[in-house]
């Protein structure tokens, strides 16, 4: 598989980003570099999911709070 270059990740980091800005949602550093690392191939897409959960999950109890 070709290797995704520096450039093209960045452009697509921004456009998912923008997207979701213009619907009121916002993206934080932290999954900003994991939605980097996975599209370098440094960690496995379920690395991916696992930490999208744990985030998900640390989001909805503190709507709970």
């Amino acid at each position: 598989m070709k290797k995704i270059s520096e450039e093209d990740i960045q452009k697509a980091v921004d456009n998912a980003r923008a997207s979701l800005e213009i619907d009121g949602m916002f993206i934080d550093d932290e999954t900003v570099e994991m939605m980097k690392k996975k599209s370098r191939g440094e960690i496995t897409h379920e690395q991916y999911i696992e930490y999208s959960l744990k985030k998900a999950k640390k989001a909805k109890k503190n709507q709970m709070c």
